[in-house]
């Protein structure tokens, strides 16, 4: 035994039997694809979900860390150890998995107040049970063809759905935007700097969605011509270069393409009937963890 490695000689914990065990298992809206490392699926499919440790609940008390994304990365991360690398995780699994995490750390009813705003409500709201697992039995899969977007000049563009880095990215600018903004507020500057702070925080915005939009192109794809065969260009920077002096309409089509993402996964809208006026309506649920997880954990 080399006596001057601390960990030669290491015995397994005695005490790894007892760890915490997957709480459930889902399939992911994306089946897996757009991973750079796919994820680590059961034969049948499906990602092992774990219930939260005393930690990752320490992370949602954390209001800068809710804010900023780094609380639903670590969650994440924590719960989902088959994924290699979080910030890969596309946004349609992202609310699939934070569903997922939930029920299997606090059960499947959750409850949330909501509001219907009519007069008989005089501004009040109700507290409803959610069944997750009813949620999670909504999932809609995005199909395989999705996201391959041919131009009038015959490119073929290639998209992935934006991840959880850019959604990380954009929660910490609006972050940051707004500190700014309440900063200047509070040492109460003149309306044009803090105007000066708004615009400049805009200009930022546009500048990120450009940025990510350059992310989500996998690959533009030149068509063949005569004997030549077509040209796969996946280099960022000929990417950028080339989006950079797309014209309008096409950068449309991209955008389209890229929020059509966004019609596939488990559906945000729950059913209820207003307690005040009996009217039964649909009303949105919100998956971002400062809202999410505060009900019930």
């Amino acid at each position: 035994m080399d006596n001057k490695n601390p960990l030669s000689g290491q015995t397994a914990n005695p005490l790894s039997d007892y760890f915490r065990q997957p709480g459930t298992y889902i399939t992911l809206p994306s089946n897996g694809r757009y991973y750079k490392q796919p994820p680590k699926l059961t034969e049948s499919g499906e990602l092992a979900i774990y219930p939260m440790t005393a930690k990752d609940e320490l992370r949602l008390k954390n209001p800068d860390a809710l804010f900023n994304g780094e609380a639903m990365r670590g969650v994440i991360k924590s719960s989902c150890p088959d994924i290699a690398d979080v910030d890969e995780v596309p946004s349609a699994d992202v609310d699939m998995i934070l569903v997922a995490v939930k029920m299997a750390s606090y059960g499947d009813d959750m409850p949330m107040d909501i509001s219907h705003g009519c007069n008989e409500s005089d501004g009040k709201s109700q507290r409803i049970n959610v069944s997750l697992g009813q949620i999670i039995g909504t999932l809609k899969p995005i199909p395989a063809k999705l996201g391959i977007v041919k131009l009038a000049n015959n490119l073929e563009v290639h998209l992935r759905p934006y991840n959880l880095k850019d959604q990380s990215r954009l929660l910490r600018m609006q972050f940051d935007s707004m500190r700014a903004l309440q900063s200047s507020e509070q040492r109460e500057e003149p309306v044009e700097k803090q105007t000066e702070i708004a615009n400049a925080g805009f200009a930022q915005l546009v500048d990120l969605s450009h940025d990510l939009m350059i992310g989500a192109i996998l690959k533009v794809v030149i068509p063949g011509t005569g004997e030549a065969e077509p040209q796969e260009i996946t280099d960022v920077k000929f990417i950028a270069d080339w989006l950079g002096n797309l014209d309008r309409g096409s950068v449309d089509r991209l955008e389209t393409e890229l929020k059509a993402f966004q019609e596939f996964g488990i559906i945000r809208e729950v059913s209820a009937k207003c307690d005040f006026c009996q009217e039964e309506y649909k009303t949105d649920m919100l998956f971002d963890p400062t809202s999410f997880f505060s009900e019930g954990s």
